[in-house]
């Protein structure tokens, strides 16, 4: 999960987690802007989504074992398949949660 906190930081929790891909982001709709700015190294927003950089995911996941590589290839292979990759397959979709 992606988190864009209240001080306008995005940042991944819950690494382990391949099977949970949201962002949460602390504000309301009208703060869309202001996320899309959080998530400048991160990825981007188009309208009520959240395109996340897959190089982004790996760099802030840091050092992990090979079966946890193995299978956030395999999110990204169904990610792909689903049609929840951008054309050049490097961002995956994420749904958002506003947390108000």
């Amino acid at each position: 999960m992606i988190i864009v906190t209240e001080a306008g930081r995005a940042r991944l929790e819950e690494a382990d987690n391949l099977t949970g891909f949201k962002l949460l982001a602390h504000g309301s709709r009208e703060d869309r802007a202001a996320v899309g700015v959080a998530l400048a190294d991160a990825g981007r927003i188009e309208g009520d989504v959240a395109w996340i950089e897959v190089s982004w995911l790996l760099s802030q996941a840091g050092a992990r074992s090979a079966e946890w590589c193995e299978s956030f290839a395999g999110m990204v292979a169904f990610a792909k398949s689903r049609g929840w990759c951008d054309d050049a397959g490097s961002a995956i979709r994420a749904h958002i949660e506003w947390a108000d």
